[in-house]
């Protein structure tokens, strides 16, 4: 079921791909071949849109691995975590993701977290720089390893974020110097 199904109660509509033909009334078959042009151009639209709300949603998620220590029912299981996790130790099925391949990583120490539950992103070094364009302007972006992460979590970051976030010298900046010299 389609979100559009969930809400509205029923299929949307289904517009056909228009092929150009020779008709009598050429102008039709430009104002549908318009149409069809911008149908694509927004579904191509909502494709990218949806990928970089994907990247966004993924940039603070990282994988870590849990040793299972029950099963509960039919779909629920029970991790060993620590015991200052932030995080209830009962998890259904679906949200677990089956291991493929070799362990690369093994630790059950988790990252600390800040107030709110997230990951504490805090930089270590910076390994990288590069620039990126979006639309008409060039930003610098600087590839991050992060503290209390292991080095293949390194991110790209914008320049900007991490100065704005991270180097907080406003208190450092030196006052201009005025003379004194009275008595």
């Amino acid at each position: 079921m389609t979100p559009f199904q969930a809400l509205y109660k029923r299929p949307p509509l289904v517009i056909p791909h228009y092929v150009v033909v020779s008709s009598p009334a050429c102008e039709v078959d430009k104002q549908l071949a318009t149409c069809d042009a911008i149908l694509q151009q927004l579904k191509l639209n909502l494709r990218n849109a949806n990928n970089r709300m994907k990247q966004m949603a993924d940039a603070h998620r990282c994988d870590i691995e849990f040793q299972v220590i029950e099963r509960i029912g039919m779909v629920a299981y029970k991790l060993l975590l620590l015991e200052n996790s932030k995080i209830y130790h009962v998890f259904h099925i679906l949200l677990l993701k089956k291991q493929v391949g070799e362990t690369a990583f093994n630790s059950i120490e988790l990252p600390p977290l800040e107030d709110d539950g997230f990951i504490m992103m805090e930089p270590e070094s910076i390994l990288n720089t590069r620039w990126v364009k979006h639309g008409s302007k060039f930003f610098e972006e600087k590839l991050t390893k992060l503290r209390h992460l292991p080095a293949e979590n390194t991110m790209w970051e914008k320049a900007v974020v991490i100065h704005d976030q991270f180097l907080n010298l406003e208190d450092k900046v030196l006052a201009p110097e005025e003379g004194n010299d009275e008595v």
